[in-house]
């Protein structure tokens, strides 16, 4: 899965938007969607779940769950307005 001469972050944020876009399951779930109580999640899943983090690492990405509470957390500040009018006030984080 290795590009020569590429960095690899700029090779898996493409991928997984081309694929996040064409409705198919992500390699690195960094394309993202929200849940109703703004939790980030990958679109449309991932190819490999078990795998990801190894995967992610390959390619010198932060572990995802790290990245979907990055994520999270700019959404909700982004919508803290609208997440306090739902009784939502912190981010809803991955343990």
């Amino acid at each position: 899965m290795h590009i020569q001469n590429a960095n690899p972050d700029n090779y898996a944020y493409p991928l997984d938007r081309v694929n996040a876009n064409g409705g198919e399951k992500q390699n690195f779930g960094t394309q993202v969607d929200y849940r109703l109580n703004g939790q980030a999640k990958p679109k449309n899943g991932l190819i490999d779940s078990l795998n990801v983090d190894k995967r992610r690492n390959e390619y010198g990405l932060k572990p995802l769950k790290d990245y979907l509470n990055q994520m999270t957390e700019l959404h909700f500040e982004m919508n803290k307005e609208y997440f306090s009018k739902k009784g939502i006030t912190k981010p809803n984080l991955y343990n």
